[in-house]
């Protein structure tokens, strides 16, 4: 009697093996395609938030000098510019636009850039409006920051 060879089964077969790295890709992309999304959504809102959290502390700024100052000096009333101007008891308190950002000066100090330069801020403008019918005199400031625009923000001087 002649017996048959003996079959081995070791390993897989080259169709098996290419089956396999066909569904470990599929796989993988699926992965890649799910994750890409929140990569990009994080940094979306890390720069919204940055844009909001560096306007805010303008706008706050403007709000403190104005609160503690004695008067607006410039614009006048009545009249709209890019930069303010706050008569303060340590001197006077200036806003200016720089380049793309803007700068604070007290008194006769060097300007301070409030903002980050990753968040520039662009058509800065103040308005002054003057005090009339019972209603005190106020400024508005508006601006663009990474391309949203905020504002107008109004705050009365008392």
């Amino acid at each position: 009697m002649i017996n048959p060879p003996p079959v081995h089964n070791r390993g897989f077969s080259l169709v098996e093996t290419m089956i396999y790295i066909g569904l470990s890709a599929i796989i993988v992309t699926g992965m890649l395609a799910g994750t890409y999304p929140l990569f990009v959504g994080t940094e979306r809102s890390a720069a919204r938030m940055n844009t909001d959290i560096e306007s805010a502390f303008l706008t706050q700024k403007v709000i403190w000098a104005l609160s503690t100052g004695n008067s607006v000096t410039y614009p006048l009333a009545g009249a709209t510019s890019t930069s303010l101007t706050v008569n303060h008891p340590s001197g006077n308190i200036i806003f200016a636009p720089s380049g793309t950002g803007v700068t604070m000066q007290l008194g006769f100090g060097t300007p301070q850039e409030l903002v980050s330069s990753r968040v520039p801020v662009t058509n800065l403008v103040f308005s002054h409006q003057a005090a009339s019918g019972g209603i005190p005199e106020a400024i508005t400031i508006a601006f663009d920051a990474n391309g949203s625009h905020i504002g107008p923000t109004t705050r009365y001087v008392r």
